[in-house]
């Protein structure tokens, strides 16, 4: 019941605005895709209290929208690394008993409200094919994210 730092992972997606403006053309393509980000974070947040969380892993992002659609790769691949806070709030409960829902003990009714700062570094080129010049240039996503979470009802074994 210790507040000794442990790994886990957090399954998550969500839908960001990309692109940006070019230093030879006029243009400011705009790129919508659903990511899901795969990261293992190292969480010092005990079961009672909170804690800071590093998170580091791949990220899969796929094109749902943009300017010009036939000039963009549909798929982006690309790792992310952050760090955050979480902070448990509402009751604390632990016990032996077995819940009728899961059938064991452990966790019940925690609530966690966190925030966090995450890089995401483009791997892949996204751009197909340029308007401007003899062929594409060399464009990847890169964004910095500033993010809230919340989770309710953590159970565990």
């Amino acid at each position: 019941m210790g507040s000794a730092p442990c790994w886990r992972s957090d399954p998550a997606s969500f839908t960001p605005k990309k692109g940006g403006g070019f230093a030879d053309a006029d243009e400011v393509p705009r790129l919508h895709y659903l990511e899901v980000p795969l990261l293992l974070q190292l969480s010092t947040a005990g079961l009672r209290k909170g804690g800071f969380v590093l998170e580091a892993g791949p990220n899969v992002g796929w094109l749902v929208a943009a300017t010009d659609v036939s000039r963009w790769e549909p798929l982006d691949m690309g790792y992310a690394v952050g760090v955050g806070y979480q902070l448990k709030v509402g009751p604390y409960k632990f016990s032996s008993k077995p819940s009728p829902s899961s059938g064991h003990g452990g966790l019940r009714n925690q609530a966690n409200v966190g925030i966090g700062l995450r890089y995401t570094g483009g791997l892949t080129d996204v751009e197909i094919a340029s308007p401007s010049g003899p062929g594409p240039r060399l464009v990847r996503n890169n964004t910095f994210q500033l993010y809230l979470a919340y989770s309710r009802n953590v159970k565990m074994p």
